[in-house]
């Protein structure tokens, strides 16, 4: 994951992505970011969901493709937006909609 983030600050001139890998205690951060990242950066995205021996469990490709659209089009727009929005509310609409996926 931190190898993702500091090559995205460096691409896009986001010196603040690299602070946020320094917080390796707060998993809630991380799970968010990891979500964030899923939807932002193409090569995190395909490496996720092409390489089964990072230990996630394979996705139907259907569903993944409906979660992913689900995030990008709705979940990260509100999050980014709102600001009353917490990283926890953030992580349960993700678990919501991944289930519903």
């Amino acid at each position: 994951m931190s190898k993702v983030t500091i090559e995205v600050s460096k691409e896009y001139g986001c010196a603040e992505l690299e602070t946020i890998t320094r917080h390796k205690a707060n998993a809630l951060l991380y799970k968010c970011l990891f979500f964030l990242m899923l939807n932002f950066h193409a090569k995190f995205r395909f490496w996720v969901l092409q390489d089964s021996s990072i230990g996630l469990q394979p996705v139907c490709p259907h569903k993944g493709a409906r979660f992913l659209r689900v995030l990008r089009d709705d979940l990260i727009p509100k999050f980014l937006v709102n600001e009353s929005l917490s990283l926890y509310d953030f992580e349960h609409y993700i678990k919501i909609e991944y289930i519903r996926s």
